[in-house]
């Protein structure tokens, strides 16, 4: 099974949900690709945070975790 065909399936019940193939990466996609994989975590981080999810735990430092918020 593909990663097209795991989409099909978690679409019709997770139909807000996000999703990204990155080429060239395997199972461990933070570390075939860590600047993508970092970039695209974080652009779903702000998307929440805009629509008023909160990104952060109380009195826990999230910069550590992606190192840029």
């Amino acid at each position: 099974m593909g990663w097209r065909d795991q989409a099909e399936l978690l679409l019709p019940h997770y139909p807000q949900m996000t999703s990204a193939a990155l080429g060239s990466a395997g199972h461990n996609t933070h570390l075939d690709r860590p600047a993508q994989a970092h970039a695209l975590l974080g652009a779903w981080l702000d998307e929440l945070a805009d629509h008023g999810w909160p990104t952060t735990q109380p009195g826990r430092d999230s910069s550590r975790c992606l190192g840029r918020l």
